[in-house]
């Protein structure tokens, strides 16, 4: 039952998204212009939700908009994880496609499709992650209120020892 909904989803979403990812390119393009005056570079989150903009084959076309001075892939481990244990797409994929592209990354765990966990608390291989990371891209820690402070302290520890992060100093 799962792979029939998911095949109808996925032809659903493919017979209307067009008009909309013109609109966010022709959004996009303006900003550009726009952020290009203030040296501002332009970042694009893969998204948690199957129907949300971009997926991996509009996240080429909207990179290709302009070169990685101006606009880049901001990488959400939990949305990848969420969106491959649904069946949409490899998670590795993100990352073997638009790494190059990484200005940002938002770091999280994940257990099952439940994301926002304290590294430590879910499936995430920060090792792995860290392997793609530009040094250059900035990191956030998102998680939600209900990790306890005990957790997030650990959850650093992971990340510096992955690598995901490093000590300021």
């Amino acid at each position: 039952q799962y792979d029939e909904l998911k095949s109808r989803f996925i032809v659903s979403r493919a017979s209307h998204v067009s008009p909309y990812l013109e609109s966010v390119k022709k959004s996009l393009v303006e900003l550009l212009d726009y952020a290009g005056r203030s040296n501002v570079r332009l970042g694009i989150e893969n998204r948690f939700h199957f129907f949300d903009i971009p997926i991996p084959d509009e996240m080429g076309e909207i990179l290709e908009l302009a070169g990685p001075d101006r606009i880049g892939f901001l990488y959400d481990i939990g949305h990848a994880q969420t969106l491959d244990r649904l069946g949409f797409f490899p998670h590795a994929g993100w990352l073997e496609r638009f790494a190059d592209r990484i200005l940002g990354v938002h770091i999280h765990d994940v257990s099952g499709i439940r994301d926002h966990r304290a590294p430590g608390l879910g499936e995430i291989d920060f090792r792995w992650v860290a392997g793609y990371l530009p040094k250059t891209a900035f990191r956030t820690v998102e998680v939600m209120s209900d990790n306890t402070p005990e957790q997030l302290k650990a959850g650093l520890k992971i990340l510096y020892e992955t690598g995901c992060i490093d000590l300021v100093q």
